[in-house]
This record gives structure tokens, sequence and C-alpha cells, in this order.
């Protein structure tokens, strides 16, 4: 029976790796993002693309909230 457990947490731990992963790389897009916004907020603002910028955050950090709820 503990090679089955044991089998079970290996599996389950290297999903959770991956998992961790792929929501560590959507937050280090979603913060050179805000980033670039921040150190350009003028030519941000003069465009006026302030809510442009906000939703493409909001996008790159969904799944990332997904992945957190999920796991």
């Amino acid at each position: 029976m503990s090679p089955m457990f044991t089998i079970g947490r290996l599996v389950g731990a290297k999903i959770m790796h991956q998992m961790n992963n792929e929501q560590n790389d959507l937050q280090k897009e979603a913060n050179l993002l805000c980033g670039d916004a921040i150190v350009n907020y003028k030519t941000v603002q003069s465009f006026g693309h302030v809510d442009l910028i906000v939703k493409k955050y909001t996008d790159l950090l969904e799944p990332s909230h997904k992945g957190t709820i999920k796991s």
C-alpha cells in the first residue's frame, strides 16, 4: 500500500511544481508590463492607453489567479 501512496505523492508534487512554474511565468510577464507602464507613464497617459494597459495586466494575471485557486 505504501508504494502507491509514495507514487501518488510524487505525481502530485510534480503537477504542483509544473503549475507553480506556469503561474510564475505569467506573473513575471504581468510585472514586466506593469513596470514598463510605470516607467513610460507619460507616454501611456498621452496616448490614452491606461485602460488598455490595465486590461492587459488583468488578463495576464487571471490565469495565474485561477491556477492558484485550482491548486
